[in-house]
């Protein structure tokens, strides 16, 4: 088969072969040597190693996407082949943008595959994203200037002082036609957009070397206060902060951090954080007028109310602004009851947040106590415009909801594809049989979970 695709296929731009692991070395090295207009390749978990991480660096010069992933027989000397071309004496594979190397097992020295990390940082000049666990430890040597490894590179490869030179030289020229000769670029300036799964305390570290970062994950820890600023990044675009454990860090602890970039925004994900103050959430919202994505994991932190709850207004209804948002997710959980007077605020919320996501097309609202069935009917109640008429997809698991509220949702002008009612208590077996033959006679292409 591999032989076949070099010759029925000379100008292929993409070649998947993930998994395709009885595939040999030898044939893999051929057969990439045969498809120099490569632009996007996969060999997750096959038996790629130095040979044919070569022969990618000398033939694949348009190169622009390139998993390896899983690859057991990868070391780091293989990584230092696909970057530089020993026979010619140069730098290769400079078109690469995307290199993902997840779930590799670092063959010899773990020492060594950090500093080749480094080496594959410094040499691929437009490299935008490279997924590794030893990423922060590679961009943490750069930031220090440790580039003096022992035994590393082996001699035929120029070592990571001369390669640090190089790419100085190179981004000094980049300044030179940008015609502010000036100006001088750090030397160990990179321009990775995309970092997956930071510590927030290597925070300072990504910053100073990566300024042009558009996406990001970072991973919270059990800190205080915390001493981090995504005022370093403009450009950032995709945000999702995370503890990786048990939800130790209030939303309210970051708020401030998010601020400052927070109309950049278009994907924003909160996972397995304290929720303490009911308002600041919609304060979140309301900063982030751009966003396309809103996803949540949200521990409700418990307080005691020490007297009686006055009796509660009504929603005021008036519509949070989210002209863009396009998909909503809410989980939210909690040991014991949620409290009257959370649920009421939550309900407004809810309210103001879908009366004011006209493009809205994915909702997922799982563990909300509020009764939906009064949130749906204040946001249906809407004349003018007609709202949520672009909703395909709906969970609602184990959502505090009844037949009428769901109904609501069917006789509304939508382009619903499926619903999810999975562990809703108020939604009978009875019920489930009612909405699917609802659907079935107004041949609604709808496609209902329930158990």
């Amino acid at each position: 088969m591999a032989q076949l695709v070099t010759v029925r296929c000379k100008y292929l731009i993409s070649l998947d072969l993930h998994s395709c692991n009885r595939v040999p070395a030898a044939s893999l090295a051929s057969l990439v040597e045969h498809l120099p207009r490569l632009q996007k390749l996969c060999f997750s978990d096959t038996q790629c190693d130095s040979v044919v991480l070569a022969a990618i660096g000398s033939f694949c010069q348009r190169l622009r996407e390139l998993d390896v992933s899983r690859c057991k027989k990868i070391s780091p000397c293989s990584l230092l082949s696909l970057v530089y071309d020993v026979r010619r004496g140069c730098f290769s594979c400079q078109a690469l943008r995307v290199l993902l190397l997840q779930d590799v097992s670092p063959q010899g020295d773990p020492v060594h595959w950090v500093y080749a990390l480094c080496f594959v940082l410094l040499a691929l000049p437009g490299l935008e994203q490279l997924t590794n666990p030893c990423l922060t430890d590679a961009i943490r040597l750069l930031y220090l200037k440790n580039l003096t490894p022992s035994g590393f590179p082996p001699g035929n490869f120029p070592s990571l002082l001369e390669v640090l030179r190089t790419k100085a030289r190179r981004d000094c020229n980049e300044v030179v036609r940008t015609d502010d000769a000036r100006m001088a670029a750090p030397d160990t300036t990179l321009h990775l957009k995309k970092l997956e799964d930071f510590d927030e305390k290597d925070m300072s570290t990504l910053g100073s070397l990566c300024q042009g970062v558009e996406e990001v994950s970072i991973s919270l820890g059990n800190q205080n206060v915390h001493s981090w600023s995504l005022v370093q990044w403009p450009n950032l675009s995709h945000l999702t902060l995370h503890c990786s454990d048990h939800p130790l860090r209030p939303l309210e602890e970051i708020l401030s951090s998010i601020h400052p970039i927070s109309k950049n925004l278009r994907f924003l994900s909160l996972q397995n954080l304290l929720w303490c103050q009911q308002e600041s959430l919609i304060t979140l919202l309301t900063w982030c007028p751009n966003l396309q994505s809103f996803q949540s994991h949200l521990t409700v932190l418990h307080h005691t109310d020490l007297h009686i709850a006055p009796e509660l207004p009504p929603w005021a209804g008036d519509p949070l602004p989210l002209p863009h948002l396009h998909t909503f997710s809410l989980l939210l959980e909690k040991d014991d009851a949620f409290q009257a007077t959370f649920q009421h605020k939550l309900g407004g919320f809810l309210v103001s947040v879908l009366k004011g996501c006209p493009k809205l097309e994915i909702l997922s609202l799982y563990g909300v106590p509020v009764l939906l069935d009064g949130v749906l009917e204040k946001v249906y109640g809407s004349s003018h415009p007609q709202p949520l008429q672009r909703l395909q997809k709906v969970s609602l698991c184990s959502s505090n909801i009844t037949e009428w509220g769901v109904g609501l949702i069917l006789r509304a002008k939508n382009q619903l594809q499926t619903l999810d009612l999975s562990h809703c208590k108020e939604v009978t077996f009875r019920d489930y049989h009612q909405l699917q033959e609802r659907a079935r006679k107004e041949k609604k292409p709808l496609s209902i979970t329930w158990q």
